[in-house]
């Protein structure tokens, strides 16, 4: 969890002229193994940056558990008309080149990558992929 809130803290960094207050929720004994650890490190990277790049919101949400073999992250934002949300909502293309790979990666996996607008604004973005105790998926996510 601390390695998390640094990279949260790192990507604010990046754009200092954005104000967005982002609240992150995980348990505080999360364990994610190897490989999976760095999978789940740069999704939550680039996720919160398209948040920053995309949205017009100024607050964002990052969630992540494990239950039992399955790994769940959601990140989401309270953009408003004009950002990813209008895209979102009016079901335009929103497969750019980082949400594409990332879809492709989790897919690989056995999971799933969905995006959806939120009532009554933003974007929510929900992973979910298990998480095997051996490292089958070693070559794959690292």
């Amino acid at each position: 969890k601390e390695n998390l809130d640094k990279l949260i803290q790192s990507v604010q960094s990046l754009f200092p002229q954005r104000e967005i207050q982002v609240a992150f929720t995980c348990p505080d004994t999360l364990f994610i193994p190897e490989p999976y650890d760095m999978l789940v490190y740069r999704l939550i990277k680039e996720l919160l940056i398209n948040v920053y790049k995309h949205s017009d919101g100024n607050r964002a949400q990052v969630t992540l558990s494990l239950e039992r073999d399955a790994a769940k992250l959601s990140v989401s934002d309270n953009g408003t008309a004009g950002s990813m949300a209008d895209m979102v909502k009016n079901q335009s293309p929103i497969w750019h080149k980082g949400l594409a790979s990332m879809k492709e990666q989790i897919e690989a996996l056995g999971g799933s990558l969905s995006v959806s607008y939120q009532e009554p604004r933003g974007v929510r973005t929900e992973i979910r992929f298990l998480v095997k105790g051996d490292v089958s998926y070693k070559h794959f996510v690292s």
